[in-house]
């Protein structure tokens, strides 16, 4: 329950101020295929087949265009996914400097001279977190200012997570990632219930502190 509070502080619940499972074969489902798709012409038929990376670029998109509750949706679903891989990654997960610099840009990211250090070689872990940090200061933000509905969406993730299986090998290089650790990955992600559970059991409390920092 630690790791939760440090969890929810960290991504930003205050730094800003039931809807039905999307089918893969809705209008909102394609839009997202087709924004991957033009945005770095990959050949996507399928949300559940793609690296995490792409959906918090996807989230990013929409909260700038407005679409908050979208975005709250995706940006979870891309952290659920993104969990599985860290968990799962070996030493060969690396990305490139360049690539691993667009990415971060895209999703919104801004990045900082410190990855320099990180040497040529950035691992996918390091990425997802470093998306995470950034990207969940201003969604999280929005989510905190009404627990209900972050609740709602993340309860809509966890949905749409088991009616739509994540497959790991179809997102990323099969041999970036560690088999015997897919079983652990998968729990660990499902830990979100988690989180929804921490929400619902301490909400007045959350916007309690919530209107007490934005007096201030």
């Amino acid at each position: 329950m630690k790791k939760i509070i440090g969890l929810l502080f960290c991504l930003g619940l205050f730094n800003g101020c039931n809807q039905a499972v999307t089918s893969p074969n809705s209008e909102k489902f394609t839009s997202a295929i087709q924004f991957v798709n033009e945005k770095y012409a990959k050949n996507v038929t399928d949300l559940t087949q793609i690296d995490p990376a792409y959906l918090f670029i996807y989230a990013n998109n929409l909260f700038n265009k407005g679409k908050k509750d979208e975005a709250l949706f995706w940006f979870y679903v891309a952290q659920y996914r993104a969990l599985i891989i860290r968990v799962m990654e070996n030493e060969k997960s690396f990305l490139p400097q360049p690539i691993y610099q667009q990415l971060a840009e895209d999703a919104g990211t801004p990045v900082i001279g410190q990855m320099i250090v990180l040497g040529p070689g950035l691992n996918r872990g390091h990425l997802y977190d470093y998306i995470q940090s950034g990207l969940g200061i201003s969604i999280n933000g929005y989510a905190g200012s009404n627990i209900d509905n972050w609740i709602a969406q993340l309860e809509k993730v966890l949905a749409f997570e088991e009616a739509h299986p994540f497959d790991p090998y179809q997102a990323v290089p099969a041999d970036q990632l560690n088999k015997d650790k897919q079983a652990e990955a998968q729990q660990r992600a499902k830990g979100l219930a988690e989180m929804v559970k921490f929400l619902k059991e301490n909400k007045a409390a959350l916007a309690e502190k919530r209107a007490q920092m934005e007096k201030q």
